[in-house]
């Protein structure tokens, strides 16, 4: 099984997606019907070669077949929301989301992903909603104050996302200085958008 993965990502990274699903399949025929966390890694990587070469309703069946398995894998649901969403059934996408941040509802990243996808998608005052949502977590360590702050910023809410991603910075969130310096940029402030990249280069992240 292993082997097959191997030749899987191989193939991806070449781009033969379609080669990558059979190398997939084999895999997940060799496991014997033992379904582990492995087997489900190999359905995600399956289902993004099955994208990647055009073939969005299959992805979409790869990802059903993992709820179907676990009825609150979050990432299944954000996924297929996603491809969903590039099938044209927006409401189905929404459906997925909701469901994506039920079963992981302190995620910042997964709000976050959510809303570009769908402001990708021309629907950009439903993603709101969910950056919104995103404020019920609660935190006060660095990362809590980078992502509300990058929250913030998506808002086009700039003092709130300043005042937060300072404080991240001061807290040592290296990632906080990235976000800041796209602010500063939006504000015309050239001069510290330089210095905030400058900061997180100099990081090594």
């Amino acid at each position: 099984i292993l082997a097959f993965r191997q030749g899987g990502l191989e193939c991806m990274e070449n781009g033969d997606y379609d080669g990558a699903v059979a190398a997939f399949d084999g895999a997940l025929g060799s496991s014997g019907g033992r379904i582990g966390q492995l087997q489900i890694d190999i359905c995600y990587y399956k289902a993004a070669a099955q994208y990647a070469s055009g073939d969005i309703m299959s992805a979409i069946d790869t990802c059903t077949a993992l709820i179907d398995y676990r009825k609150k894998e979050t990432d299944a649901y954000y996924m297929r929301g996603c491809l969903l969403l590039a099938a044209g059934d927006a409401e189905g996408a929404k459906e997925d989301f909701s469901n994506a941040v039920k079963y992981r509802p302190d995620d910042y990243e997964l709000y976050i992903g959510i809303y570009e996808h769908l402001a990708d998608a021309n629907l950009k005052e439903d993603g709101a909603k969910y950056l919104n949502d995103a404020f019920s977590i609660k935190g006060d360590e660095a990362d809590d104050f980078a992502y509300r702050g990058e929250i913030y910023f998506l808002l086009g809410e700039n003092g709130n996302a300043l005042s937060e991603l300072k404080t991240a910075v001061e807290k040592g969130s290296v990632e906080a200085n990235l976000t800041l310096a796209q602010l500063y940029g939006a504000m015309g402030d050239t001069q510290m958008a330089e210095t905030c990249y400058q900061a997180y280069t100099a990081s090594g992240k």
